[in-house]
C-alpha cells in the first residue's frame, strides 16, 4: 500500500478500520502532522513498529503521544524529521529505555557508538 499522498484523516480512518495493526512505514508522507501520530498511538493497540521518517509535519509532540499512549511500540524511526529535536529523543529513550529509536541524533546523544544508534536498549 503506497500512502504517500495520504492525510491526517486518511489515517484516522485507517485507525478506526484497522485496530490490530502492528507495522507501519509512513516514510514521505510529506502531509502528515503530529495527529497522525496521536491517532496510530491512541487506537491501534498493537502497534509494535512505527516508521516515520523524512515527515516535517510532526514534532516533538508526536513522541509525547508515543509516551502517552504506546507502551506496546517496539520499534520507532523518525530520523529526518526536521522538526525533532535531540531532547524530544532523549525523553522518550529515558521514559521507554526497551523501545528501539531511530533518529537523527545518534551522534549527539549516544556518541560513544559509531554509526547509527537506531536500536539502543
Amino acid at each position: 500500500l503506497w500512502l504517500q499522498r495520504i492525510s491526517d484523516g486518511g489515517i484516522r480512518a485507517l485507525c478506526e478500520g484497522c485496530r490490530q495493526l502492528e507495522a507501519i512505514d509512513l516514510d514521505g508522507c510529506a502531509k502528515l502532522t503530529d495527529a497522525s501520530i496521536a491517532a496510530l498511538t491512541e487506537k491501534c493497540d498493537e502497534l509494535r513498529e512505527l516508521s516515520a521518517r523524512a515527515l516535517d509535519g510532526i514534532t516533538d509532540r508526536a513522541l509525547e503521544h508515543v509516551v502517552e499512549h504506546r507502551h506496546t511500540l517496539q520499534k520507532l524511526d523518525v530520523r529526518d524529521c526536521a522538526q525533532i529535536t535531540a531532547d524530544g529523543v532523549q525523553h522518550l529513550h529515558n521514559t521507554y529505555r526497551s523501545l528501539q529509536i531511530e533518529s537523527s541524533f545518534e551522534d549527539q546523544l549516544w556518541p560513544a557508538y559509531a554509526g547509527p544508534r537506531a536500536w539502543l536498549v
